[in-house]
């Protein structure tokens, strides 16, 4: 059978043409031409030389592999690069209109630029101006900290220097420590009664001066103690009480009728029984029981509750008391 005029090569001639052309080949440098005239081993050598040429034909492919696993990914990198190319070029086309060189518009932008800039730099400033603030607060209070904090640590020094001299004193022998306390007691103790005496001395002389006149305008029927500070308009219902123009009910209830003729002095009078109440109420706060027994309706008993200096007892309205005002202050 012909092929294109001329006849179709046998098997045989094939291979031989394949040998021909691998020769180049140096794995095949040893290939030999076959003859014409096949040998009579031919089916061994045939078998062989297949063998040979699909082992070449594998070492290729490996080889053909290895290169294309080595080479970079170009066509991707080509086609990313033309998408890019396609989209730079597509939106340069759809650009919108530019202003000349000589347009006003460039001014006006940068000047909006300008005032943007400007405005968040102001609020920057701003932001940092309170932080600043907060900042100063903080440090004023750790400085106030730090001062109570070092007052704090001079008076425990000075109370563990007070200590360390009474454990030495103790050391040295507990009698000087008792006469130091006895001395230190007795001086404390001077002085109270010696501020005892100042304020009972201020006082008297305000009940003097100031108290009996608004208690003995009260009890003349005038206005109640606090009322009036006016001492001209107190002493005239107090000389209208000692010459008899005023009630009489008040008085004759406080001590009794007495005759016209006998003139008492109605601020002296109330001036001695606010002293002489003050005087009961002071020595039964001493007592085991601290209320006296007072008259209900009394002005002198209503200004004492009211002031603040005694109070009732809770079940009796005829009983009073002074107020403990050193268990106030501990309480509170």
């Amino acid at each position: 059978m012909s092929f294109g005029g001329r006849p179709k090569p046998t098997p045989y001639a094939q291979l031989n043409n394949l040998l021909s052309l691998s020769r180049s080949d140096p794995r095949l440098k040893n290939a030999t031409p076959l003859t014409r005239d096949p040998p009579s081993n031919y089916d061994s050598e045939l078998k062989s030389s297949i063998s040979d040429l699909k082992q070449h034909t594998s070492t290729l492919q490996s080889e053909l592999s290895d290169l294309q696993s080595r080479l970079p990914d170009t066509i991707s990198d080509v086609t990313k690069l033309r998408a890019l190319t396609l989209a730079h070029e597509k939106a340069s086309k759809e650009l919108g209109w530019t202003p000349p060189k000589d347009s006003p518009l460039d001014s006006l932008l940068a000047y909006r630029n300008t005032l943007n800039t400007t405005k968040q730099l102001e609020e920057a400033i701003s932001h940092l101006d309170g932080h600043l603030t907060r900042l100063r607060a903080d440090v004023t209070t750790e400085e106030n900290h730090l001062a109570s904090a070092k007052q704090l640590n001079t008076a425990l020094q000075e109370h563990l220097a007070e200590l360390e001299e009474e454990a030495l004193q103790i050391q040295q022998g507990g009698s000087q420590l008792r006469e130091k306390r006895k001395k230190e007691a007795a001086e404390k103790a001077k002085l109270t009664r010696q501020e005892a005496r100042k304020l009972v001395r201020g006082l008297m002389s305000f009940i003097d001066n100031n108290l009996s006149l608004m208690l003995a305008a009260q009890l003349a029927g005038g206005p109640k103690v606090g009322q009036e500070l006016d001492t001209d308009a107190l002493e005239i219902w107090v000389e209208k009480a000692n010459t008899g123009k005023a009630k009489k009910g008040t008085l004759d209830a406080m001590w009794g009728n007495k005759d016209k003729g006998d003139a008492r002095d109605l601020r002296e009078e109330a001036g001695k029984e606010m002293k002489r109440l003050l005087e009961e109420l002071m020595n039964a706060s001493l007592e085991t029981s601290p209320y006296v027994q007072v008259e209900e309706d009394s002005p002198f008993v209503r200004f004492l509750v009211l002031a603040g200096v005694a109070v009732g007892h809770p079940r009796d309205a005829g009983k009073l008391k002074l107020v403990d005002f050193g268990r106030t202050l501990e309480e509170s």
